[in-house]
């Protein structure tokens, strides 16, 4: 089963703006999941990026495309990704975000020095990070807690542009175990593998505040991901001991695609890598 990360651990969020593929971790014949001569890594300090071997964050050229619609009341996406009470900043601002065992959600700033506390989570069991937001398992092991550290970079074109705004807790998703988190500008899925079900949000709404379930898949329990990639989902396919060995593709409400699942033995997480 996939290990859990210490609840003392730190998700950084410094920001870079970089574009990711998304690659599933496979294990060749021979050769275990994660081992051997690949050349991609696992980004661990970027605000469109994974903190975590199992999200990623920009998974498509497409998925870094903003739109040029106008900010509603309700705080939606404005032209080149700001959002209403967040500022944009000539430069990536910089900091740490952090949440103690305790569940206290921190901020830290990296050029200032100054470090906030942002609000009390309660006890934690586990944080993943796609690099803008935080997701932490209760202690109790019943869903996931979001929470956007108000830090951000939108690629346009031949450049970027970066938003700063106030840290807010956004909501919690209801779900059964620990949740495995991968993210793309447009969607967020999160997999609890317990129970076999994949929730993807919308990441319009989430930039806003708002958690609006746009998917949703229901599968065999099993230590696996759910990943959006351009206008699809890769999901794992549990064999029948149990074991996620193979990738199906979803469309982004859930629905099975035509098509056998392609194997993938030993799969394992999701890695990032630059393209």
């Amino acid at each position: 089963m996939r290990s859990r990360k210490p609840a003392h651990t730190a998700a950084s969020i410094v920001v870079a703006a970089l574009t990711f593929f998304v690659v599933a971790a496979c294990a060749s014949p021979g050769n275990p999941a994660g081992s051997g001569s690949e050349t991609s890594t696992s980004t661990t300090s970027t605000s469109d990026a994974s903190a975590t071997d199992a999200s990623t964050n920009d998974a498509s050229t497409s998925d870094a495309s903003t739109s040029d619609a106008s900010t509603g009341n309700d705080g939606s996406l404005s032209g080149h990704g700001a959002i209403a009470d967040a500022a944009e900043v000539p430069e990536p601002p910089l900091g740490i975000a952090s949440v103690s065992a305790g569940g206290q959600l921190a901020l830290l700033d990296l050029v200032t020095g100054e470090d906030t506390a942002v609000d009390e989570l309660g006890a934690v069991s586990a944080v993943d990070s796609n690099g803008r937001y935080l997701f932490a398992t209760p202690a109790s092991g019943d869903g996931v807690l979001i929470a956007d550290s108000g830090a951000w970079t939108v690629p346009h074109g031949d450049h970027f542009h970066y938003y700063s705004a106030a840290p807010r807790v956004v909501g919690t998703v209801k779900g059964d175990g620990p949740a495995v988190v991968s993210s793309a500008t447009s969607r967020t899925a999160i997999w609890f593998g317990d129970s076999g079900t994949g929730i993807v949000l919308d990441g319009d709404d989430l930039g806003a505040g708002n958690i609006t379930e746009v998917g949703r898949v229901s599968t065999t329990p099993h230590d696996g991901v759910l990943v959006p990639f351009g206008d699809v989902l890769l999901g794992s396919v549990a064999d029948g001991e149990g074991d996620a060995s193979a990738v199906q593709v979803y469309n982004v409400d859930g629905s099975e695609r035509s098509g056998a699942p392609a194997a993938c033995a030993n799969l394992s997480g999701t890695i990032t890598t630059n393209v």
